[in-house]
């Protein structure tokens, strides 16, 4: 699990986090390094991971809601980008839903991640909402 907690808090520099200048950069790497870490205790329904030479490349967690899968957090190893990595784990989330006989799959990403966005829709998803997240600091 450290190598799946060390590419989280590596893969996320896209999100809203690491975008507010008033959170702390350490926070989203923990963030992220949480949110694998409890997906793989239990939280996600399925942590996927695909391996390159003997080692963790990426991984994708998923969910099982209401009848329908859900991807929660994916991330590659910096070195393994543009390798396949993301498609093999996003296809096999929706294989994963589909062995569940779920009857859709969803996933949420950011707008500024212009790359996972074509990640997504070239596997077969399709923009169904946008959503505008704002943060308020108070000081």
């Amino acid at each position: 699990m450290a190598r799946l907690r060390a590419i989280a808090r590596a893969s996320h520099g896209d999100t809203r986090f690491y975008a507010d200048e008033r959170f702390p950069r350490e926070r989203c790497g923990e963030l992220y390094d949480t949110w694998i870490r409890r997906s793989c205790e239990g939280w996600a329904d399925a942590v996927l991971v695909v391996e390159r030479d003997d080692a963790p490349a990426g991984y994708v967690s998923v969910h099982r809601r209401d009848g329908s899968g859900s991807i929660g957090l994916i991330g590659v190893a910096e070195e393994q980008r543009g390798r396949g990595v993301g498609e093999a784990l996003v296809r096999g989330a929706l294989a994963w839903c589909a062995g569940e006989e779920l009857a859709r799959c969803t996933v949420v990403t950011q707008g500024r991640n212009v790359g996972a966005q074509r990640l997504f829709q070239r596997c077969g998803f399709r923009t169904s909402e946008v959503d505008l997240w704002f943060h308020r600091w108070f000081t």
